[in-house]
């Protein structure tokens, strides 16, 4: 029996924004608005060849004072399905599992099931009025798919471009 790998290579981009004092929830004194995005690096080396179920593609932490919330914007290159040329393993599922931090608008998320729309792109608005900071909130990014049938072994990647945007 021959087993076939194939890898995965997972790449997000660090956003940050800096606006004006009068936009801030709260006055952290001297350090000003914050609305940062930090993006660890990405899983490489899954193993494809065979289905995959809430393996964790890569981790954001979130931190936002303003005062209207934040939005983080997703865009999906291939939509939510690892890519080699012509041929696809579409995901299954694509979840944003909370892991801990302060959310400013309230509960965290729990498995939030997210579905990339026209361009791969999906919003998360988690609301515009925050009651407090969002600090150190450290959300993981989840896919499932199915076993690949048929599939050459070789590099799959999907590449996802993350934006944190003020609430609107």
């Amino acid at each position: 029996m021959q087993k076939t790998n194939f890898v995965f290579c997972f790449l997000l981009l660090i956003a940050t924004r800096a606006h004006s004092a009068d936009s801030l929830l709260y006055n952290p004194g001297d350090s000003g608005y914050v609305n940062m995005l930090q993006v660890p690096p990405g899983v490489v080396g899954f193993d494809l060849g065979s289905a995959g179920s809430d393996q964790t593609l890569g981790l954001i932490i979130i931190n936002s004072s303003a005062k209207t919330g934040f939005e983080v914007d997703f865009k999906f290159a291939d939509s939510g399905s690892f890519e080699k040329g012509k041929m696809k393993i579409p995901f299954k599922s694509i979840v944003l599992h909370y892991v801990s931090g302060t959310l400013g608008n309230g509960p965290p998320l729990n498995d939030l099931e997210i579905t990339p729309l026209n361009g791969g792109e999906y919003i998360w608005k988690p609301g515009t009025a925050p009651v407090c900071q969002t600090t150190d909130l450290i959300i993981e990014i989840r896919a499932s798919w199915d076993t690949p049938i048929g599939k050459l072994a070789g590099f799959y990647y999907e590449t996802v471009d993350i934006k944190l945007n003020p609430g609107q």
